[in-house]
């Protein structure tokens, strides 16, 4: 849980623009992010609120609680280490087959269970029953690669690509 955000040295910092935090954009009246990603599911999908910056609790690493603006990239990481922020610890979970255990410590109170939403999509006979023949491999790490242009250097004997 946030505690307490200082914001004051960041602001007095040279070439600064400005220093938000949720405090700023809710007197603004910005309200959460839309959730573009809507999946035909079993029973209706749980969409917490999220908001671009985190209010009153943070759920994972980097999630972020301040937005500084400033002249540049570094003065902007110069100010945003001055901020002084004061949390409360929580209970954590880390393992997505954990966190929909009994007991486990809620992510969203909107989530009962931490179970946001649940598809269903083929013949559950016939998947059930190759999962019980397959071997199981979990890996739990969630991953995004950003395409992006490279270049590349293969040769064999006499031939390059």
């Amino acid at each position: 849980m946030i505690e307490r955000i200082d914001t004051t040295p960041a602001r007095a910092t040279p070439s600064v623009l400005g220093v938000f935090t949720e405090a700023d954009l809710r007197a603004e009246a910005i309200g959460p992010l839309p959730c573009v990603a809507q999946v035909a599911t079993v029973d209706p999908m749980i969409v917490p609120p999220r908001y671009a910056l985190a209010r009153g609790r943070v759920r994972h690493v980097g999630d972020p609680v301040a937005l500084v603006v400033a002249e540049s990239r570094d003065l902007a990481r110069d100010a945003a280490e001055r901020i002084a922020i004061e949390y409360r610890p929580l209970e954590a979970v880390v393992d997505a087959l954990a966190a929909l255990q009994p007991g486990a410590p809620a992510i969203w109170g909107e989530a009962p269970g931490n179970l946001c939403y649940r598809f269903q999509k083929g013949d559950q006979t016939a998947t059930s029953a190759a999962l019980a023949r397959a071997v199981h491999n979990r890996r739990n790490r969630a991953r995004q690669q950003p395409c992006r242009p490279g270049a590349d250097r293969a040769s064999g004997g006499d031939r390059q690509l």
